[in-house]
């Protein structure tokens, strides 16, 4: 089979739809280098099947490109933002902006952070991950509050783990779900605010722990924090059925943090 043919069979499969087949076609494209899957990318981000232009910005999101491709895959995925229609596509079309140092793609992601379907606007926090300019912070921020958990939780995390902003919008709206009904959104709220040594993180942190919240992200907050009133939920939590070695580790670490008196 030459290359070309190599190519196509593979896109094709990427499209299957048994997930183990698209999936393992998906890593292999992904994993090719070169001008052939450069060209083949960019001619499937304008194919008219939504199924293979949603492949073809998958594998776009991982390629190793050289930076002149970068820049032209870049400009392809920002120019389909604005007229792309299917909501699969679009998903996977914001995801793919996360691996481009593009500010011309901030302005189209934030608008599709209302869009109604849920992939879309996850696909918008993937996407805006990482940036820290200014524009790329207020949709985060709204994601924050959005409808869907799992949307709330990624954009949560999105501010609070994966950005070194520590201005009062980020703490307000990570301060916002601390009482979240998602508790991976409540748990991403108080590890960021923790990341920031934010005291607002202590109480909620508490009340996790005394609840039995044997979770590593609180841990590692409770030992940012450093706060000795965290110290008798850490102490209770020895006792924990699900307690493994390298969690028990992550508990001991949190525990001396919070003793004023021990040596870390």
């Amino acid at each position: 089979m030459d290359h070309a043919a190599d190519l196509h069979a593979l896109f094709a499969a990427a499209t299957d739809d048994d997930p183990t087949t698209s999936a393992a076609a998906l890593l292999a494209l992904q994993s090719r280098t070169g001008p052939d899957i450069v060209e083949a990318t960019l001619e499937r981000l304008d194919h008219a099947t939504p199924a293979m232009r949603a492949a073809a910005a998958e594998v776009a999101s991982q390629l190793d490109l050289p930076p002149e491709a970068m820049d032209s895959v870049g400009t392809v995925i920002a120019n389909r933002l604005l007229i792309e229609k299917v909501p699969m596509v679009l998903a996977a079309l914001c995801g793919a902006c996360g691996h481009f140092d593009r500010q011309a793609l901030v302005e189209p992601l934030a608008a599709l952070a209302s869009h109604p379907d849920r992939l879309v606007r996850e696909g918008v926090v993937f996407g805006l991950m990482g940036r820290e300019d200014a524009a790329s912070l207020p949709p985060l921020v709204a994601l924050t509050a959005d409808d869907d958990g799992d949307v709330r939780a990624w954009a949560t995390y999105a501010l609070g783990a994966q950005s070194e902003s520590d201005d009062p919008m980020v703490r307000d709206a990570l301060a916002a779900r601390l009482t979240d009904a998602h508790d991976l959104t409540r748990r991403e709220a108080i590890a960021g605010l923790a990341r920031r040594g934010a005291p607002e993180a202590v109480e909620p942190l508490r009340q996790a722990l005394a609840a039995g919240e044997l979770d590593p992200m609180l841990l590692e907050a409770a030992a940012e924090l450093g706060e000795p009133a965290l110290r008798p939920a850490l102490d209770a939590l020895h006792g924990h059925a699900e307690l493994t070695p390298w969690i028990a580790e992550a508990l001991d670490e949190a525990i001396a943090r919070c003793d004023p008196d021990a040596e870390v």
